[in-house]
Parts: C-alpha cells; structure tokens; sequence
C-alpha cells in the first residue's frame, strides 16, 4: 500500500507476481501485406485433439481433449504457469463446522463433504475454436464438475464455460461463465 491503512503499514506488500505483457504503442504496430493499417492474420494449425494459435509475438497452445489453454507464449516465453481451470473447493474455517452456535445439522463442512465437492471430478464436455467475423478467433470449452455423490448426481454438477477470444491485434479477453 502507498499509505498506511487501519488493516496493513505503508509499504505492505498486498500482492505478487504482477507484471504487465510489454506491448508495442499504436504508432508501432507492424503492418502486413503492404497495407496501410492491416492487420496480422491468426494463424491456426488444428487437428482432433490440440490447436496451436499464433499471431504477432503471441502463441497459445490449446489440449482440445482438456478443454484448456495448456501454454501461453509471449515472444517465444512462457507466461502460464497451468491452465486455468475451475476450482470451487476453499479451505473451511472454523464456522463451517461450528457447533456452538445454533445453525443447519449438519454443519456446512460436513454436508459439503458428503456431497463431495471437497474432490469434484471435472469433465470435458467440447472444446472448439472458430473464426468470428471480425477476424479474431473464438475458443470456447465446456467443462462440467461433477461431484462424488450417491444422491441427485445432476443436481451436484458445475458447468463452466471458457472462452477465449484472440483479436488479429494478439489482444486475449477471457470470459468465464459458471452455472450451479
């Protein structure tokens, strides 16, 4: 923090491993096929199970079976420690399963155990990359988490849907949609 603030003293760290990805200024763009302002087309090399996008500095490679962005390059270095993928478990504090006070029987931790989404088994249910018609490109995976239960198996299911858009530029936006 810059000042002090009633929780941390000027100077407390509050996070790590912040960087901004170097870009080039408008005025510096590279320019394809002699015209003026045009953009880099996105390169595409897929098969039935992994794609590899690349455009400008920008590389990605996507595992069509995970249903994930499994590597992230940035002028040839790698900027993705893993793939983004859902993770809904947090760690329980004492009130999750505190009995002192009056509340649900059984406590939060415990239905959430038994229900089983301390272990939620996530599946791939597709994964596909298209074109859009402005010229980026669209990957969009559906994956659901399953819970390990013995009762109401779809009403214990999370489904996630991932989508990443790559603009000619080598610009990402991620969208993350998660239904309970």
């Amino acid at each position: 923090t810059r000042k002090a603030l009633p929780w941390a003293e000027a100077g407390h760290e509050v996070a790590w491993e912040q960087f901004e990805i170097p870009r080039k200024g408008r005025g510096s763009r590279r320019k394809s096929g002699g015209r003026k302002g045009a953009r880099p087309a996105i390169e595409v090399d897929q098969d039935d199970r992994r794609a590899r996008v690349r455009v400008g500095d920008l590389e990605m490679i996507v595992h069509k079976w995970q249903g994930s962005v499994a590597s992230l390059l940035w002028r040839g270095e790698e900027i993705l420690a893993s793939a983004p993928q859902l993770n809904t478990w947090r760690g329980p504090t004492d009130n999750d399963s505190f009995h002192a006070i009056p509340g649900p029987d059984p406590a939060p931790l415990a239905q959430w155990i038994a229900w089983g989404l301390d272990d939620l088994e996530l599946a791939t249910a597709e994964c596909s990359i298209r074109r859009q018609g402005d010229g980026s490109l669209r990957i969009r995976s559906l994956q659901i988490a399953q819970a390990k239960c013995d009762e109401d198996a779809e009403g214990h299911q999370i489904r996630h849907l991932q989508a990443w858009t790559v603009t000619p530029e080598g610009w990402i936006a991620l969208n993350n949609e998660i239904r309970v």
